[in-house]
């Protein structure tokens, strides 16, 4: 056996080799088209702090205003905490600031001077 025999069996294994690999390959699917990145959706108008301070809806009257500032007010006024320790009166103590300057931004929200 000579260099061409060899070279016509190596051609004929590559030959059959590919043949047989088209063959039976398993078909694959067809990629679908990349779809188009949606439009973001609009987003919903952010509600104001005073909202989330207060916790009241952005359409709260005046009277509902005052009546949660009141509430809160009390309910986070540092001398009420005092006996349970210095941090807690200082988390009051921020906790009624936040109030007091939220009750202003929402009596300055609707037209309303602050009493």
């Amino acid at each position: 056996m000579n260099s061409n025999d060899v070279l016509t069996i190596v051609g004929c294994l590559l030959l059959g080799y590919a043949v047989v690999h088209l063959v039976l390959r398993k078909p694959t699917a067809p990629q679908p088209a990349p779809q188009p990145t949606p439009a973001p959706a609009p987003r919903a108008p952010e509600t104001p702090r005073w909202c989330r301070v207060l916790e009241l809806p952005s359409d709260a009257s005046v009277e509902q205003i005052r009546e949660a500032y009141r509430r809160l007010i009390s309910q986070y006024h540092p001398d009420k905490v005092a006996s349970l320790g210095r941090e807690l009166r200082e988390l009051a103590e921020s906790k009624s600031k936040d109030i007091a300057i939220a009750y202003q931004e929402a009596l300055q929200d609707r037209g309303d001077a602050p009493r």
